[in-house]
């Protein structure tokens, strides 16, 4: 039978803002998959994938936020998102 874990729910779900993948959450915890994944169950009634893919998108809306934010000051990142999103092209090539 597992012990009883200790998990902090606001941590966890830090965690998976941040796309720590399981072997990272459980070395967070110091326990094991199985663990983790039977506490989602408990927890959130629903298996890890499904939490992970709910809670880990917090973190990629951050992520994007700080992208645009810099693409204020950065050409450099102001092209990419351009590239990205706006499928705009540079003209750097050759066009045959």
């Amino acid at each position: 039978m597992d012990k009883e874990l200790k998990i902090s729910k606001d941590f966890f779900e830090k965690l998976c803002a941040l796309q720590c993948d399981i072997k990272e959450i459980c070395g967070a915890f110091n326990c094991s998959e199985e663990q983790i994944r039977n506490w989602c169950k408990k927890t959130y009634n629903a298996d890890f994938n499904d939490v992970y893919r709910v809670k880990s998108t917090r973190g990629k809306i951050n992520l994007r936020n700080l992208q645009f934010k810099l693409a204020e000051k950065s050409p450099t990142m102001a092209i990419y998102l351009g590239k990205v999103y706006l499928n705009q092209d540079d003209g750097s090539k050759n066009k045959n």
